[in-house]
């Protein structure tokens, strides 16, 4: 897909080459999550990022 200004609309054109199906890991959804954010999240009330939005450290 790709937008065309002048028609006011969006394009689609068909690939040349057949694309394989994706393989996909063998993990759970909350695993890729773990993998995918590494450890940013803030999962409690007393995290430093919040603390420090606070304005406590």
């Amino acid at each position: 897909m790709r937008s065309n200004r002048s028609l006011g609309a969006y394009e689609v054109t068909q690939p040349l080459v057949e694309f394989p199906a994706p393989t996909w890991p063998d993990k759970t959804i909350d695993e890729l999550i773990v993998i995918g954010f590494k450890g940013r999240v803030i999962n409690t009330a007393d995290h430093p990022v919040l603390r420090h939005l606070r304005g406590e450290v």
